[in-house]
């Protein structure tokens, strides 16, 4: 398998950056080890998924989240889906704060079902994980639910 480096053309598995500290003011070269995986203890992450298309008229209703991610060590995360009601006034979910993982960090695939429920129309998922609270690499995520049938008048 080819060694990804995020969009940096090396071949080496050390890579340097210039970059900004904004507590000293100084500029240095750093490194990122992409093998190592991602932990920022200064900034959390997040990523949003798109909002999902269904069928003009349809409103789903999803129940259950299937996660697919690799044990990277310990990491805490929150879930969130977003929508919009059928008034356009938007709707909001969230789990509380989980930790996915092991300390023994084992690198394998591990899935989870995750019950989160929201009707509502223009889904769309989001993952927060908070400064320092660990590293996270997600492989497929499954949106389970059901899509009412509308009839137009």
């Amino acid at each position: 398998m080819t060694q990804s480096l995020g969009g940096v053309s090396q071949n080496s598995r050390l890579s340097l950056f210039p970059m900004f500290n904004p507590y000293t003011g100084q500029v240095g070269f750093y490194a990122f080890d992409p093998s190592k995986g991602f932990n920022d203890p200064t900034d959390g992450s997040y990523y949003n998924w798109k909002v999902e298309d269904v069928i003009t008229g349809r409103t789903p209703t999803i129940g259950r989240l299937i996660v697919t991610y690799r044990d990277l060590g310990p990491v805490q995360v929150v879930w969130t889906l977003t929508g919009m009601n059928d008034a356009g006034l938007p709707q909001t979910v969230s789990t509380p704060t989980m930790t996915l993982g092991t300390p023994a960090m084992t690198q394998r695939l591990v899935t989870i079902l995750i019950g989160l429920q929201l009707t509502a129309q223009n889904l769309q998922l989001s993952v927060q994980r908070a400064a320092g609270a660990g590293a996270i690499s997600i492989v497929r995520v499954t949106l389970c639910g059901r899509i009412e049938s509308q009839e137009f008048a």
